[in-house]
């Protein structure tokens, strides 16, 4: 993969209860990122202890998480 490109996740998740072992540790030990406890670390070790399976969709992503971003996605997504 290119250095300009990067994966994104979204949708939904259908995980193992491990996952919940791995959030309690994080909180328990105040293990944060960017002051938020992250689901995404997590996700990381489940996959690297247990593996993960996921979909590859080919297409373009548009971002509506903050003002700025949902404003370009209006301004970039195809009528």
């Amino acid at each position: 993969m290119a250095e300009d490109q990067f994966l994104a996740v979204f949708g939904m998740y259908v995980l193992k209860p491990k996952i919940f072992d791995y959030l309690e540790d994080h909180i328990n030990h105040n293990i944060r990122q960017k002051g938020e406890f992250q689901l995404t670390s997590c996700l990381d070790k489940l996959r690297q202890e247990e593996g993960i399976t996921g979909y590859l969709v080919k297409g373009k992503y548009f971002d509506t998480g903050m003002p700025q971003f949902y404003r370009q996605t209006i301004i970039d997504f195809p009528n």
